[in-house]
């Protein structure tokens, strides 16, 4: 690993991810926002792993969120 520290968390992105900008979460009601993404390495129908300037993220999306994204055929797809 890196050396940072590994957050595990539930929630969603109330902005799209993007390298150079803060992510922010939503979670239990209320907002994270991170320090700056330095990498986006992977995305998936469940969840969605991103690095920071000081963490490892693994965002678990909602179930919601979930069945959204497999019924978007773009995503679907990739």
């Amino acid at each position: 690993m890196n050396g940072k520290k590994t957050t595990i968390l539930s929630g969603t992105l109330l902005l799209p991810l993007r390298l150079g900008t803060s992510a922010v979460i939503r979670h239990n009601g209320g907002r994270i926002r991170t320090s700056e993404v330095v990498s986006i390495d992977s995305i998936s129908p469940t969840g969605i792993c991103f690095e920071t300037l000081n963490t490892n993220y693994t965002l678990l999306l909602p179930t919601s969120v979930q069945t959204a994204m497999a019924e978007t055929p773009a995503l679907a797809a990739a």
